[in-house]
């Protein structure tokens, strides 16, 4: 059976590659452009891996009313927010997370860490731009 991940990025045209290839590579894919989208997916399926971009815009006043600008430091630290909300499911689930984004500061990697999330589980896109690079982190990380 095909593992499944679920990857939270606002900006689905730039991870196009990266999904595509993980879909060739036998994995199942659902991308998810909301916080609030992946939340209802989380709960309605499961997933052996959540990619989790950290800065995820809100896109309507329903979602600020969950993810508020004051606490996600305006969409800066959404996908921490989104983590808190959804760690005890995650967990429960056994899904494996893995963060990324555009800019890895020890402020952000400190707070994911605090949350639980294994410091080699947190990297920047940058770091896993190419293709071949990010699907073997993928699959180190399934295979544990």
């Amino acid at each position: 059976m095909a593992k499944k991940i679920l990857w939270l990025d606002n900006d689905p045209v730039l991870i196009d590659d990266h999904v595509n290839a993980l879909r060739e590579q036998g994995y199942e894919v659902t991308v998810k452009t909301t916080a609030m989208n992946a939340e209802t997916h989380i709960r309605d399926h499961h997933y052996d891996l959540l990619i989790l971009d950290v800065m995820i815009p809100t896109k309507n006043e329903e979602e600020e009313k969950v993810y508020e600008p004051e606490k996600t430091n305006y969409g800066y630290k959404t996908g921490l927010l989104f983590y808190r909300r959804m760690k005890d499911e995650l967990a429960k689930a056994g899904t494996q997370v893995l963060v990324m984004r555009i800019k890895l500061d020890k402020e952000i990697l400190d707070e994911f860490v605090a949350e639980g999330i294994k410091p080699e589980h947190i990297t920047t896109k940058f770091a896993l731009r190419n293709v071949d690079v990010f699907c073997d982190k993928i699959k180190a990380i399934l295979s544990k």
